[in-house]
């Protein structure tokens, strides 16, 4: 009896932990400098109202993408993904270092440790679900959202 209670007594500490490791919450999950102005699920009209040096760079058959020069001295450009379903929201940002180490430094100190396959970070942000990895130089900050389905919404669920 003794032993089945231990083993249970693992488990749901087990469960615990994995639990509270994929609620991280973050206030800020931008890099410094590009915070304020910049919101997931912002619709296309107003981005371009709002970012008129935006630069218009492919459409295809499920996204618009646009790319900002941010002036920062880490980062070199963010890509920005438009679901084109709906009214167009922003799903996607790919932020490019000049240096891989700056991508991984930021990340970690945005959100910590990684919490999901070791590499990637699951996190909430207000009323969303954000998943951010890096890769080579890029990080790549992914949201869900409300009013679309994008390339990435199987992966929230």
């Amino acid at each position: 009896m003794m032993y089945r209670y231990l083993i249970m007594l693992k488990i749901l500490v087990l469960i615990g932990v994995t639990a509270q490791a994929q609620e991280v919450k973050v206030d800020k999950p931008f890099p410094r400098g590009l915070d304020k102005g910049l919101v997931f699920n912002m619709l296309l009209e107003g981005f371009l109202d709002r970012f008129t040096d935006a630069e218009f760079i492919e459409e295809n058959s499920f996204r618009k993408v646009y790319k900002m020069i941010p002036y920062l001295k880490d980062i070199k450009e963010v890509y920005l993904y438009f679901d084109k379903d709906g009214e167009e929201p922003l799903y996607e940002m790919i932020f490019v270092f000049h240096e891989t180490e700056k991508a991984k430094e930021t990340a970690l100190k945005l959100y910590g440790s990684p919490n999901y396959n070791d590499t990637e970070w699951r996190m909430k942000y207000k009323y969303l679900t954000l998943w951010s990895w890096i890769y080579k130089n890029k990080m790549v900050l992914v949201g869900n959202s409300y009013n679309s389905n994008h390339e990435w919404t199987d992966s929230f669920n």
